[in-house]
């Protein structure tokens, strides 16, 4: 399939997924792959602005949710991945990809979607049955929101306004309380879908819309 032409955006956050290479788990184990991409995301953002909304590491794939006001976001991706298979390899004396096939990237300019896919992006590994809780899962920036333990980047959780369906920030439990409550199978198939799009707006590929 041929790639996407990449659509870029300075005021809007890109959902970005990247998987492992083969879909098999990652080579490094996670506790010292989670140091490094976190570390190398907080470098994005002081060398080039980059805001981190959510980050989610899985054995075998990784979701970002990212915006790039000062940067094109290939530009960021290519310096970031970059630096991840350097450090990864350098760590365990091996040589090769750690990535698969290219990053994925949708554009969110909704602010129900927004809400929805920042959910969506820490409910992943309560999906996958790794934990029964999201604020049990140790690879995840949903401490920084929950406060429960302090992270080597902040979490810009609001972007432009898209954050008004959020939790207010300043209650902890309403998060907790939020991102614990389970789609319905209907709404996480449509999410689902939609994080397919180049750009995601109000309304679904069908005319749908996600609560």
């Amino acid at each position: 399939m041929a790639r996407r032409n990449l659509v870029r955006s300075k005021e809007y956050p890109y959902h970005v997924t990247v998987r492992s290479n083969n879909r098999e788990p990652f080579v490094i184990p996670l506790k010292y792959f989670w140091k490094i991409i976190t570390e190398e995301l907080y470098l994005l953002g002081i060398m080039h602005k980059a805001e981190v909304h959510a980050f989610v590491l899985m054995p075998n794939h990784l979701h970002l949710l990212i915006s790039a006001p000062e940067e094109d976001l290939g530009i960021l991706m290519s310096l970031f991945l970059s630096a991840i298979t350097k450090r990864a390899n350098y760590s365990t004396a091996r040589t090769g990809r750690i990535f698969g096939s290219r990053y994925f990237w949708t554009i969110i300019t909704s602010t129900r979607y927004y809400g929805n896919v920042l959910k969506y992006v820490y409910r992943n590994p309560v999906k996958a049955q790794l934990c029964d809780l999201v604020e049990q899962y140790e690879f995840s920036t949903v401490s920084g929101i929950l406060g429960t333990q302090t992270l080597p980047l902040p979490i810009h959780y609001t972007r432009i306004g898209l954050e008004v369906n959020l939790p207010d920030p300043t209650y902890p439990e309403a998060w907790r309380e939020w991102l614990n409550q389970p789609f319905s199978k209907e709404i996480d198939e449509l999410i689902q879908k939609t994080l397919k799009r180049k750009i995601i707006k109000d309304e679904s590929p069908k005319g749908q819309k996600v609560p």
